[in-house]
């Protein structure tokens, strides 16, 4: 049974640049994943259909004599994420690659979600780190302290004139200045500040790296656990597909608005 991992941190979002339009790559993504002979759908009680719930999660899940696919949906509010595990129960070996995973909306209207490769999404979190770092410097930098000092001091002198008659007496006073420093306690907080930014998106990308799913050839017992991300959609009907060998298994989810 495959276990629940938190979800990745969501503050980061940002439009993955490729070289072929996306709309393209996900048509050409889908289409390599329907192109099978064999199609399994998910469906409420039918033979080798389940669903559980783990980690707060729901999994559907399908169960063939050679195969147990288990997967299930969430929206990380960054990046639709899709966890994906699968044990082999046959005898033969078993490729489970990323490319095989698809999304795509049924309703109101088809199309096909973007996949997010996990080394973009890493320098898109990077990148939003250093922005934010870099702000937070700029505006630190901008950021000043008045400092008033106060100056005192006095003096004292006589006079006399020619018939002998003479006086004396002694003139104090101050003087207030105000200078305008750098707030370096200000510039110690952002770069304190920055430091965190850099080590939480270090932190992100890590475990982003550590749950994306990979290629993997998996032996009789085997088994793989990983996630695929996708654009994020709102639409409520989509159907998950994963292909494995000649074989395509389909995941229907309804998501409910809130």
């Amino acid at each position: 049974m495959p276990l629940r991992v938190a979800h990745i941190l969501p503050f980061l979002a940002t439009a993955i640049v490729l070289t072929v339009p996306g709309s393209a790559l996900s048509a050409q993504r889908a289409n390599a994943v329907a192109d099978s002979a064999n199609v399994i759908a998910w469906a409420p009680g039918a033979t080798g259909c389940d669903s559980i719930f783990s980690g707060g999660a729901r999994y559907k899940t399908i169960t063939t004599e050679d195969v147990y696919v288990s997967v299930s949906l969430q929206d990380t509010g960054w990046k639709l994420r899709a966890d994906i595990y699968v044990r082999n129960k046959g005898l033969d070996r078993l490729d489970v690659l990323p490319e095989m995973v698809s999304l795509s909306v049924v309703s109101p209207e088809p199309k096909n979600l973007e996949y997010q490769e996990p080394g973009q999404l890493a320098k898109s979190v990077q990148k939003k780190a250093r922005w934010a770092s870099f702000f937070g410097n700029l505006a630190a930098g901008l950021q000043t302290q008045r400092v008033t000092s106060t100056t005192s001091g006095s003096a004292s002198g006589y006079a006399s004139d020619n018939e002998g008659n003479w006086t004396s007496g002694t003139a104090s006073g101050s003087a207030t200045t105000e200078t305008t420093i750098p707030d370096y306690a200000a510039q110690e907080r952002a770069a304190q500040q920055s430091a965190r930014n850099m080590q939480t998106a270090q932190d992100a990308v890590t475990y982003l790296y550590a749950i994306a799913l990979r290629a993997n050839t998996i032996g009789p017992g085997g088994d793989v656990y990983g996630a695929v991300f996708f654009e994020r959609n709102k639409d409520p009907k989509l159907v998950l597909r994963v292909k494995l060998a000649a074989t395509t298994y389909e995941f229907p989810f309804v998501r409910r608005s809130k």
